[in-house]
């Protein structure tokens, strides 16, 4: 008895199973996305805030920045004892001079967002690491507390 030619098996094409999970990947992904706008949303407002009480200390329009705090820090902190924070602060690492933001993350639901800023302050004597906390109350961001690191 003689053999004929042994058939050849093509290989399954790989195409179809990675074209699969491109797609489950795209879909997975869109569903993160879209179920986290409204925390990148506040990302960006709470931003803008941090922004805002920054380039306020930076001026020294220590009553911009003052007024960026929540109204429950503010009945915590007056605005006294707020500028003499800042005036210790600059008086052991000089005036701040720029900001950067390292990592953000906001929580919460529409009503109750908390964004939490890990933050690098350039001053005259060198750079700190802050860590901001804000909060949206009724609709706005401000200011809860800072804490160096």
């Amino acid at each position: 008895m003689t053999e004929g030619p042994i058939p050849q098996v093509k290989p399954k094409s790989h195409k179809r199973t990675v074209l699969v999970l491109i797609a489950i990947f795209v879909v997975v992904f869109s569903i993160v996305m879209i179920a986290n706008i409204p925390n990148f949303q506040g990302m960006f407002e709470a931003k803008k805030v941090f922004n805002a009480y920054n380039q306020a200390i930076i001026s020294k329009d220590y009553a911009m920045a003052y007024n960026l705090f929540a109204p429950e820090t503010k009945a915590n902190v007056s605005y006294d004892k707020f500028v003499g924070i800042q005036d210790k602060l600059g008086q052991r690492v000089g005036a701040l001079r720029n900001f950067s933001t390292s990592e953000m993350n906001t929580k919460g639901d529409d009503d109750n967002k908390v964004t939490t800023i890990q933050a690098n302050l350039t001053f005259d004597k060198g750079t700190l690491q802050f860590e901001f906390v804000l909060r949206k109350e009724h609709g706005v961001w401000y200011v809860y507390r800072f804490d160096e690191q």
